[in-house]
């Protein structure tokens, strides 16, 4: 399965658009997710300076830099798939708001990013995103085609109106 599509039905079956209508989907990149999100229901923003504006977009489109002084106070679920130097500040600020996240942090050797890069491998680098008290789950398994491994790793927790627990692993089989 494209990893997208892995994420989509992730996102969908653990964050139904009942209870997680607002997204915000921070390092967006393309807005191929956002898209997908839109068109099953959710009202959802793509935040990346980088981000090709598409004025057909479904979803909104901030082409501003997700920091401290973001204010994520009007949604529901925060998203954000390899954001590079700011995976620390995204934890903190959902956590501050008490909402809910889902990552897929960079991997240490396709990233460029000092604060990723400073790590020897993806285990210290996972171990030390653990530290911020997320759920950890395996979206795919070791056997996955090597394009896919980047995906593999995610960190999630839910916003304060849903019980914190350990989902069962999204491992693909």
């Amino acid at each position: 399965m494209n990893p997208i599509n892995q994420v989509l039905e992730f996102v969908v079956h653990h964050y139904p658009v009942s209870v997680y209508p607002r997204i915000l989907e921070i390092a967006a990149g393309s807005g191929r997710l956002s898209r997908l999100l839109a068109h099953k229901g959710y009202q959802v923003t793509a935040m990346d300076p980088e981000l090709v504006i598409d004025r057909y977009a479904p979803y909104e489109q901030d082409l501003n830099c997700f920091d401290e002084s973001t204010d994520i106070s009007s949604y529901d679920l925060g998203i954000a798939i390899h954001p590079c130097d700011i995976h620390e500040i995204i934890i903190q600020q959902f956590q501050n708001y008490k909402k809910a996240l889902f990552l897929i942090p960079c991997v240490t050797y396709a990233c460029h990013s000092e604060s990723v890069s400073q790590f020897d491998n993806n285990d210290e680098w996972l171990q030390y995103l653990g530290q911020y008290g997320l759920n950890q789950t395996e979206l795919f398994d070791e056997t996955a085609p090597y394009y896919i491994q980047p995906f593999r790793h995610a960190f999630y927790r839910f916003g304060e109106h849903v019980p914190v627990h350990i989902m069962p692993c999204c491992k693909k089989r």
